[in-house]
């Protein structure tokens, strides 16, 4: 990774290149919405116009996004595996310029990070430009909601909001709840090792090993297992409850905006399939916290791990004072 980084301009090259196309495949998607809302808006009045180029808008459109789409998930998925393979490429440079008594300190977070701590870093960096690409559609999507109707729009703005707020509330509990899972993973790993070391005398007598099992690797177990389930649970209740929200706001704009705010049927059908087309990338933008959120854990490990192997590393004597040392070495005798 450090490689890959270490030629900035053209590793940031390539994220402003896929940043651009996540721009332009939410611009598609939004012309998507915004031509579908134009043809409803023809039916539900007077018909569509016997001579329009609605036909070849939609091809352009639809062909704009997919083109876009696959061209930015394929530069996702090589980005992801340089980062995935470069941060592994990384530690084990530094292990192996290690001293070995050293080393051995730090041999289950070694493991950890191979494992649990790279992965979380490249699952975010998967999702972090398609996640560029939703914002922008949530953006177009607001201003183009601001446009339909503003009294319907400062409705669907606080439902959301309140929304919003009650995800980033719950998620700094859910943080915690990570950081303790991803300390317990490192506990796992030592424990681990120390059966696959002690191999040979478990087999003699297995006993040994039930005792370390229960002792050790049981607790450990079960604390990750629900940590990491509250956690994820935590941050479904709250994806759950925004949602819930979502549908009551859809709900009640049907039911109730032309008789509360005045609002044209038109314009009620047109805002309500607009808000079911956000309905998705908001619902994007809730599963991918909680990635973000064990990658920002994984990565403030990963740190750690090669400060400490950098450490390690450092030289303590030179060549010269190693030869001055043995410079009259002669034999050496076995008595």
């Amino acid at each position: 990774m450090n490689q890959l980084i270490g030629n900035r301009p053209k590793f940031l090259g390539r994220i402003v290149f896929l940043a651009l196309l996540a721009i332009v495949n939410g611009l598609a998607s939004f012309a998507f919405i915004f031509l579908v809302n134009r043809v409803i808006g023809y039916l539900i009045t007077s018909g569509l116009p016997p001579e329009n180029n609605f036909l070849l808008s939609f091809a352009f459109v639809i062909l704009l996004f997919f083109v876009t789409k696959r061209v930015l998930s394929e530069g996702i998925i090589e980005l992801s595996q340089e980062v995935f393979w470069g941060a592994r490429r990384d530690i084990i440079e530094l292990v192996l310029t290690a001293p070995y008594r050293s080393l051995l300190s730090f041999k289950s977070e070694v493991y950890s990070a191979l494992t649990n701590d790279i992965n979380s870093i490249t699952n975010a960096s998967v999702l972090i430009v398609n996640v560029f690409s939703s914002l922008i559609l949530i953006f177009t999507t607001l201003a183009y909601m601001a446009y339909l109707s503003g009294k319907l729009f400062l409705l669907s703005s606080l439902t959301i909001a309140a929304g919003v707020l009650i995800y980033i509330a719950t998620g700094r509990i859910r943080n915690g709840q990570f950081r303790i899972a991803r300390s317990l993973e490192a506990k796992f790993i030592k424990h681990f090792n120390s059966l696959l070391d002690g191999a040979k005398e478990i087999k003699v007598n297995p006993e040994k090993g039930s005792d370390l099992y229960q002792r050790n690797l049981a607790s450990v177990l079960e604390s990750g297992k629900q940590y990491n389930s509250k956690a994820l649970l935590g941050y479904l209740n709250s994806q759950l409850i925004g949602q819930l929200f979502f549908y009551g706001l859809i709900g009640t704009i049907l039911l109730y905006a032309g008789s509360w705010l005045g609002t044209s049927l038109e314009d009620t059908i047109s805002f309500t399939f607009v808000l079911l087309y956000l309905l998705t990338p908001i619902v994007s933008l809730m599963v991918a916290i909680p990635v973000f959120n064990r990658a920002a854990v994984a990565l403030k490990h990963l740190a750690k791990l090669k400060n400490g192997l950098q450490e390690i590393s450092a030289p303590t004597q030179t060549s010269g004072e190693v030869n001055s040392d043995l410079s009259n070495f002669s034999k050496v005798k076995f008595k």
